[in-house]
């Protein structure tokens, strides 16, 4: 009994020193370690405790997020490209500049358009900062690559932002008057003498008394539609280029033969550079200007590729599944979800989650047989047809006991974490099956 008495007191000497050094491990932790302890004592007793109380803020800061795109009336933001034939960010007390870009760096279409993270901070007010911010976008000088920096400018010269008085829409519904370059002072030395010849010394020429058909912004070639020797008519689509996860058109701005192709699928192109080079010419069925038949039934390989990976959430593409539950005189989850909630409401969130099981199965069986990792998630109306759209949805969960028994999984965790907290933020019912 004294052995053991003897141990229990050593680990007790051990366990309180681990304690303290762990309250004493450097002056990050002074205030926040000891309030962690005192977590359920009244804010009132921490002086009284001596525990630190936390720093007051100093001012305010504000980022501005610099991107190599350009701003459309209609709000799309168009992503540009090219080769940064100068760039000198803006320096001082209170500056920060995140960025990877400098001098002579050419852009890639396979990242993001977003090029320097400039953080401003003010001692004074807010309008203080917000006026620092302005002359700091006024300072920063990019040359070669078109920016945003001239919609930032807009926007914090507007009287609105000065004195904090927006809302979550402002940007949208003052679009119109925020797009384009503006008037702001340049606090820097005019433009180099060879800002654009970094953007046209690598042109691409073609043949004499052809027209280039160029790509209207940066992006990767994902199809081309037309071959040399092909006949084109103005205004036909001839290639389509990939930019900002999203897939754009290029059409053919006049009739006649291509006589050559300037890039391959996959190449990454620049704002500008050419795809064809087209010789005019007439075509046939321009007279006419005859309008192309379309079949309306056609479906796209990739919209067929994504409806085949939807259907395979359905009960219809898991008879087994479902005969299992018909077995024991049960409903699916899919025929829960659907009859508590109204018609054609609900909207799933995570379906196409699988099981993380990767390491011992492949991508087609977790596909097939673990579909939504088991558990459905979305938001849906209930008796919408009483309560009115904005008072009845309701966040849904439903277990999957056809898929792995209903075993709870890594990302089915995850999916019930998000849609618990949208059903706090947006204050939803939340009915779980």
């Amino acid at each position: 009994a004294d052995r053991h008495e003897r141990e229990l007191h050593a680990r007790h000497q051990r366990e309180k020193v681990s304690s303290l050094a762990h309250l004493q491990r450097g002056a990050r932790h002074r205030w926040r370690a000891p309030a962690r302890l005192l977590l359920c004592a009244p804010i009132g007793e921490l002086a009284a405790r001596d525990v630190p109380r936390p720093p007051q803020p100093l001012g305010f800061a504000m980022q501005l997020r610099v991107n190599m795109e350009t701003m459309e009336a209609s709000g799309e933001a168009r992503p540009a490209g090219g080769t940064l034939a100068t760039f000198e960010p803006p320096t001082g007390p209170g500056l920060r500049v995140d960025t990877f870009g400098y001098r002579g760096y050419r852009t890639s279409p396979h990242y993001d358009s977003l090029l320097a993270k400039l953080i401003v901070h003010g001692r004074g007010d807010y309008a203080t900062t917000v006026r620092r911010s302005y002359r700091a976008l006024c300072q920063f000088r990019i040359e070669g690559v078109d920016t945003n920096i001239g919609f930032l400018q807009n926007l914090l010269r507007r009287d609105e932002v000065t004195a904090n008085h927006v809302y979550t829409r402002f940007v949208d519904d003052h679009m119109a008057e925020l797009v384009g370059e503006g008037e702001h002072p340049s606090l820097h030395f005019g433009a180099s003498e060879d800002a654009g010849a970094a953007t046209t010394q690598a042109a691409v020429q073609g043949p004499a008394g052809t027209e280039a058909v160029t790509t209207p912004m940066q992006g990767v070639v994902v199809e081309l539609m037309v071959d040399e020797g092909d006949s084109v008519r103005e205004g036909q689509p001839v290639a389509f280029v990939e930019a900002m996860k999203m897939q754009h058109q290029v059409v053919a701005g006049v009739s006649g033969m291509v006589r050559r192709v300037a890039f391959a699928v996959g190449d990454a192109v620049g704002s500008g550079d050419p795809l064809y080079f087209i010789e005019p010419g007439e075509v046939a069925g321009d007279a006419d200007q005859e309008a192309e038949e379309i079949d309306l039934d056609y479906i796209r390989p990739d919209l067929a590729k994504l409806q085949r990976r939807d259907a395979l959430l359905r009960d219809e593409q898991r008879p087994d599944a479902v005969a299992k539950r018909r077995k024991t005189g049960q409903r699916t989850a899919r025929e829960n979800v659907a009859a508590i909630c109204d018609a054609d409401s609900f909207i799933e969130y995570g379906g196409f989650t699988i099981a993380a099981q990767r390491a011992r199965r492949s991508l087609d069986d977790l596909i097939q047989n673990t579909p939504a990792d088991g558990l459905i998630t979305g938001i849906g109306s209930v008796n919408g047809d009483l309560f009115g759209e904005d008072r009845s949805h309701c966040a849904v969960l439903a277990y999957d006991y056809t898929v792995l028994a209903g075993t709870q999984g890594t990302m089915n965790h995850k999916k019930t974490d998000r849609i618990l907290d949208i059903a706090e933020q947006q204050k939803l019912p939340v009915i779980f099956f």
